[in-house]
């Protein structure tokens, strides 16, 4: 009797990741409901390709008025890591937060499938207020 027998193999990529979060005067972006514990940096945890990763803030509009919200992202490093990750947030850009108003606020981070050849990265969340 002749068996064959066929290996899987699985390739594995960790990520390592630090996201920088800069904020606009006016717009405070806390860990915690209590608006205690100021959000500057996001771990995302370690990731894999075609992973999905979620970080849970509260924002808070400190300015004088009503803000315009939107939020982007710059200085990616390595600069190709921007061709494979993807940050978005449940906020809509151009939406109105009135003053001294709270929006919860989850960040989103994808990994895309076909990501090779970067094992750690960083960036800069910008969160931005206009009146």
């Amino acid at each position: 009797m002749l068996v064959q027998v066929m290996s899987a193999i699985q390739i594995s990529n960790t990520i390592s990741t630090v996201g920088n979060l800069k904020l606009s005067v006016g717009i405070g972006v806390y860990k915690d409901d209590s608006y205690t514990n100021g959000l500057s940096t996001i771990d995302w945890g370690t990731l894999e390709p075609g992973a999905t990763q979620n970080y849970w803030t509260h924002t808070l509009n400190e300015g004088g008025s009503a803000l315009t919200l939107s939020m982007s992202t710059d200085n990616w490093s390595p600069s190709t890591a921007s061709d494979h990750l993807t940050s978005t947030w449940s906020f809509n850009n151009g939406q109105k937060i009135d003053l001294d108003e709270f929006v919860e606020v989850t960040l989103t981070l994808t990994v895309g499938e076909g990501i090779t050849g970067i094992t750690s990265f960083k960036f800069d969340l910008i969160a931005e207020g206009r009146g």
